[in-house]
């Protein structure tokens, strides 16, 4: 097999949906190789709530960890952004945020792995985002 770099095909796709305690990612990943084995364009799909410091939720790890989320949540990170380090006048402090996800690659997703993102996000990701911004929304 040649190998090549290939520039002109994005890797990754995202949408983010902004609210005023939490964000949501859907993102579709790229999944190298398959194509050139005779399997046509293969992605990843995953989904991922970021819950802000000012959600009820950030401090409940185990309760954001069982929100609804296709096959359950398979990824839970604590992030905190820092500063710039731009300057020495840089006086935001740091973001913290709870991060939680899911993916679509699990057994039984195969339908997932032929959408392509260019037809934009899947219809029953769209139902699973729907239902986890509302679970968020009325947690607690």
């Amino acid at each position: 097999m040649k190998e090549e770099l290939d520039f002109t095909k994005p890797a990754r796709y995202e949408w983010d949906f902004g609210f005023k305690t939490f964000s949501i990612k859907v993102c579709a990943w790229y999944r190298a190789g398959y194509k050139e084995l005779g399997y046509g364009e293969k992605w990843t799909w995953n989904v991922y709530a970021n819950i802000f410091k000012s959600n009820v939720l950030f401090g409940n790890v185990g309760a954001a960890m069982n929100l609804p989320m296709h096959g359950g949540c398979t990824f839970d990170r604590k992030i905190v952004e820092l500063k710039t380090g731009v300057n020495e006048w840089d006086t935001r402090e740091p973001f913290e945020y709870l991060k939680v996800g899911c993916d679509y690659a699990h057994h039984g997703d195969d339908y997932y792995e032929d959408c392509n993102p260019k037809d934009g996000i899947p219809v029953d990701i769209q139902e699973h985002v729907t239902k986890l911004v509302e679970a968020i929304k009325n947690w607690g």
